[in-house]
């Protein structure tokens, strides 16, 4: 099975903090905004503009070593 074409939700500037108990926060502290894509034991990560992060690639093997799953999409994401 193929995984579907997901991407990364884009930020957007608000004039005030958003903040709702029934929402949990991941506050993101480097520079890279992706998906890992995990399928048949091997992962690859790819950007928000739809290209590949190939110095990852090691990162993207492990997990998906350790989740162990035969497909997964990680990350914050959206349907199109």
């Amino acid at each position: 099975m193929a995984l579907p074409r997901i991407e990364p939700i884009i930020p957007a500037r608000r004039k005030e903090p958003f903040d709702h108990p029934e929402w949990l926060f991941d506050v993101k502290y480097d520079g890279f905004r992706a998906l890992c894509f995990l399928e048949q034991w091997r992962g690859h990560f790819v950007s928000r503009n739809g290209k590949p992060l190939n110095r990852f690639t090691a990162l993207a093997d492990e997990l998906a070593e350790v989740l162990e799953v035969d497909e997964a999409v990680l990350g914050d994401c959206r349907r199109r």
